[in-house]
């Protein structure tokens, strides 16, 4: 069984000090001081604040992350990237050492998914408005295994969105994106229309297949931010499943990939910010959790149906797919290809902690 680790952060209250992205190296002195020069020159190539502070946090939990769980020294623990730009950690068995060069000879793997030599930790990394999310497993099932993870935040995008969609239409919003779905999936975006907000309405509502959970009057707000939940959650999975294979939204297979049944998560009970709720192909449960993340019930779309990953025309039956809100605002997505990768809980780190965690393994040398 692997270790697994799931780390969320937020990083919007980091560093209050910090006006610019030129003020990080004084008021985060301390976490810039944890990674290697070639990072920090990276952080500090953002031209917002906001984007350093989630390229900051992300670059120190991969290097916390390595030096942890491996017991890497703190200055080895770098990654590298493969020959599809995915960060990995490659380590070199013929050495005493660990491999802090570039990637060996890389021998093919499944779907795009390619090994340049051993990798005892699998990771990945995403972030967006302000949140960095890593999963982790330590001896994941060689060689086929392989994780992904993906969060997105409508409300950051919404505005800008229902700008289009009501400028341009649904059809011609689904349009811009959809070379990068499959055609079923844009057909069902496309199908998305509000049903009747009250029941006396009922007798003149179409409900088309997929759509029964979308009961808002047809062009308010309401339904086309119903609309956009579905256009989001669909996103976000397949962003997991393409980092879990290492290859980009470019690749050749995109048309052939395809999500059925999928939905976004329902909104958490008012139980407090960091309240879930998650959907998922693996073990079919639905989480509810104020902190973290526990099973509750089994989790559906809204016409009774689990979400389902096929490939070239066959289901895909040795992914774990899952889906989960997080503070209300957020959607996580993540893939695992390989037994004995159990997901659990995001654990919410506290910035104290990681801080003192750092520079404590960094000390051990």
């Amino acid at each position: 069984m692997a270790t697994v680790i799931q780390w969320l952060i937020d990083t919007r209250p980091l560093f209050p000090s910090a006006k610019q992205t030129s003020d990080l190296p004084q008021a985060a002195a301390r976490a810039m001081a944890l990674l290697a020069p070639p990072e920090a020159a990276a952080v500090l190539r953002y031209h917002f604040l906001a984007d350093a502070k989630l390229a900051l946090l992300s670059a120190l939990l991969k290097r916390l992350a390595i030096a942890q769980l491996l017991g890497v020294p703190w200055a080895r623990a770098t990654p590298v990237r493969d020959a599809h730009a995915k960060p990995v950690f490659y380590w070199n068995p013929g050495s005493p050492g660990l491999e802090s060069s570039e990637p060996q000879s890389q021998s093919g793997g499944g779907e795009g998914l390619e090994s340049g030599g051993p990798q005892p930790l699998l990771f990945n990394v995403s972030h967006q408005a302000g949140v960095v999310v890593l999963l982790a497993a330590l001896r994941a099932p060689a060689p086929r295994a392989a994780l992904g993870i993906d969060i997105v935040c409508p409300p950051e995008r919404r505005a800008r969105d229902l700008r289009t969609i009501r400028g341009e239409g649904w059809a011609h919003f689904v349009g811009m994106h959809e070379d990068v779905f499959a055609a079923s999936e844009a057909r069902r975006l496309r199908g998305l229309r509000a049903g009747p907000a009250h029941a006396e309405h009922a007798e003149h509502a179409k409900e088309p297949e997929g759509t029964k959970d979308l009961k808002y009057y047809e062009g308010s707000e309401e339904s086309e931010r119903a609309r956009l939940e579905h256009f989001y959650a669909l996103w976000c999975l397949r962003e997991a499943w393409v980092k879990m294979t290492g290859e980009a939204l470019l690749a050749p297979w995109l048309g052939e990939l395809e999500m059925r049944n999928w939905a976004p998560p329902p909104p958490p009970p008012p139980a407090g910010p960091s309240a879930s709720t998650s959907i998922s192909t693996g073990t079919g449960t639905q989480t509810q959790t104020q902190t973290q993340t526990q099973a509750h019930d089994d989790a559906t779309d809204a016409d009774g149906a689990r979400l389902e990953v096929w490939f070239r025309g066959q289901r895909v039956d040795d992914v774990s797919v899952r889906l989960e809100r997080w503070a209300g605002a957020y959607m996580i997505a993540t893939a695992v290809r390989g037994e004995g990768i159990a997901l659990g809980p995001f654990e919410e780190l506290r910035w104290e902690d990681v801080l003192a965690r750092a520079e404590a393994l960094r000390a051990r040398g």
